[in-house]
């Protein structure tokens, strides 16, 4: 075999290998931070804790008791990748509160100095909130070379899809009061205008103060100054 017969035989060697590599290669990170950066999320269950990981069908691994999805379901993405068939999600989670100045849940993140809001919260919240809400999550995709789609199914068994109802993910009692809004992932949702009108004026003047009693408010005690209460 000549010199050129040869070169020609191993450039089809390194053919032959590198195509299949290339036909894997084609969920980047770039793909990723486009489909998922910087979106709020919400995992179908309300998982407490700074790391979670996830099987190909949705179920965390080990033992994680469900928590409130008002401070244990949302998270904003802030980093995302994808390594050997496992997506890795850096992301903040949503303490959301109940605002009667806006009669929205708000984040806790949002409050800002001067803001009227902050009169819930203890100082420094902003500070609280970044350390607190840090969270990793680690999504299964059942393949070690999974494409888009693959990505998208084991991401959508884990957290409610874009085009889901909010209602998909929260508790029943939970559903009344958000269905007549149609709530949509991400978006500020308002609770009084979905209890019936007799209620409405009792709940706007009650509810910020008598946070033990409704869902999504501050909690007043001293120990949960800084977090919404998981009602």
């Amino acid at each position: 075999m000549n010199f050129r017969a040869k070169l020609r035989h191993r450039l089809w060697v390194v053919v032959l290998f590198t195509v299949p590599i290339l036909a894997h290669a084609g969920v980047s990170d770039a793909d990723l931070e486009n489909q998922y950066g910087n979106k709020v999320l919400t995992m179908r269950g309300s998982y407490p804790g700074a790391s979670l990981h996830f099987d190909p069908d949705g179920r965390p691994t080990g033992t994680v008791a469900p928590g409130a999805w008002t401070v244990d379901a949302q998270l904003r993405v802030e980093r995302i990748s994808l390594r050997d068939g496992v997506v890795h999600i850096r992301g903040q989670r949503l303490f959301l509160f109940y605002d009667p100045e806006t009669r929205q849940l708000r984040d806790v993140g949002t409050v800002k100095k001067g803001d009227k809001a902050s009169e819930y919260f203890r100082p420094k919240i902003d500070e609280w909130d970044t350390k607190t809400g840090e969270t990793e999550i680690t999504v299964e995709c059942g393949k070690a070379q999974p494409e888009m789609a693959d990505v998208i199914k084991a991401m959508n068994a884990v957290f409610v899809a874009p085009d889901e109802p909010l209602t998909a993910a929260v508790p029943d009692f939970w559903r009344a009061w958000l269905e007549a809004n149609i709530a949509r992932v991400g978006r500020g949702v308002s609770l009084t205008a979905a209890v019936p009108d007799f209620r409405r004026a009792w709940l706007e003047a009650n509810i910020a103060r008598n946070c033990k009693s409704w869902p999504g408010c501050v909690a007043s005690t001293r120990d949960l100054r800084a977090r919404p209460c998981s009602w």
